[in-house]
């Protein structure tokens, strides 16, 4: 499959503050997606998401990192991320893509002395070129309950809930459900319309990541 081709929502690229956003009005949790009756729509998700809350107003990336290893069963402080982006220093500043993408394809010792490898298995970078992902492989993530992480032009958040509509080819995704770690945002929202259309086509979608936590 070409996937340069078959992406139709989500593109790649550097992340830019941490303003928050999203449209506020849906559901609070994902628990309860609305109800349809499309007969071909459906909904992948991951259950019971942690939501970790940034520590300052440019950490959404590092927070979003500590989620997606909290989902997967190994707590990191937000700081040591930071810390170990910068250097050792503890600055308050946004995170381009390439770096979140180096941080989420290393080794760590987690808060409790336990060892793992975290490694990228699909992203889409549009800063850097990189058109490695599909709507069907998003979806196939979230129903093996794993979280993906995403940027757009202002933040960073965690993709848990796709809805789509399926089909024998590339399922066409009409939703996606984030956990927020901007304190006055809701813990869960959707994505606005223009948040999932693709930066190179107009859109604010501007990375994705898929994580594989081995250990």
């Amino acid at each position: 499959m070409d996937r340069r081709s078959a992406l139709t929502l989500l593109a790649g690229g550097i992340l830019i503050g941490c303003g928050g956003g999203g449209d506020a009005t849906n559901p609070s949790a994902p628990s309860a997606p609305a109800a349809t009756t499309a007969p071909l729509r459906k909904v992948a998700q991951v259950q019971s998401p942690i939501r970790i809350v940034q520590a300052c107003p440019y950490w959404c990336w590092a927070a979003s990192i500590s989620m997606i290893f909290a989902d997967n069963h190994h707590a990191v402080d937000q700081m040591r991320i930071v810390q170990s982006a910068l250097g050792g220093a503890i600055v308050c500043t946004p995170g381009p893509s390439s770096q979140i993408t180096g941080l989420l394809s290393r080794s760590w010792i987690d808060d409790s002395g336990r060892t793992f490898q975290s490694v990228v298995t699909a992203g889409y970078d549009f800063t850097n070129g990189i058109y490695a992902i599909d709507n069907r492989f998003i979806i196939n993530e979230l129903i093996a309950g794993r979280p993906l992480l995403y940027g757009d032009t202002q933040h960073a958040m965690v993709i848990v809930l796709a809805e789509y509509i399926d089909s024998l080819f590339e399922p066409r995704i009409t939703n996606i459900g984030v956990i927020d770690p901007w304190p006055d945002s809701p813990g869960f929202h959707y994505l606005s319309a223009s948040q999932l259309v693709m930066r190179n086509l107009g859109g604010e979608a501007t990375y994705i990541a898929s994580v594989s936590i081995i250990g």
